[in-house]
């Protein structure tokens, strides 16, 4: 999980960069994927099991919750960018299936990537697997 969060995140990095609208929902969808993957690793790591984690299917707020509820380096409510990227990260999944009356909203990388990036070095430190 961790490596999929680890990847997600060098992706995200590099759309960033591009500042395109073409590439708007491309980001939204690996980042909220890499996101997911991020709060389920520290749910594992936590020694929640997979099953608990993969009943929380793609809700990122419930995710977040779960998560921070044991504590760091996931704490306090979500983030606003979070809420961003649930909208279409979970039902009806409009990043993948994008009615034509939505327009596209994705957090600012900058945001995100500065959550992040300690989040993934914390989890990496703790992790069972290096």
């Amino acid at each position: 999980m961790l490596l999929v969060a680890r990847s997600c995140f060098e992706g995200v990095k590099v759309l960033a960069r591009i500042p395109d609208s073409n590439t708007l929902i491309a980001f939204a969808i690996v980042a909220s994927q890499g996101v997911e993957a991020t709060l389920k690793c520290h749910l594992l790591q936590k020694c929640k099991s997979l099953k608990d984690c993969i009943r929380l299917g793609h809700d990122l707020l419930k995710t977040w919750d779960a998560a921070a509820i044991e504590g760091s380096p996931i704490e306090g409510p979500a983030p606003d960018w979070l809420r961003t990227l649930n909208w279409g990260h979970d039902r009806p999944h409009a990043f993948r299936y994008l009615p034509d009356k939505y327009g596209v909203s994705a957090p600012r990388a900058d945001d995100l990537l500065g959550w992040w990036e300690p989040v993934l070095k914390a989890l990496y430190r703790n992790s069972s697997r290096l």
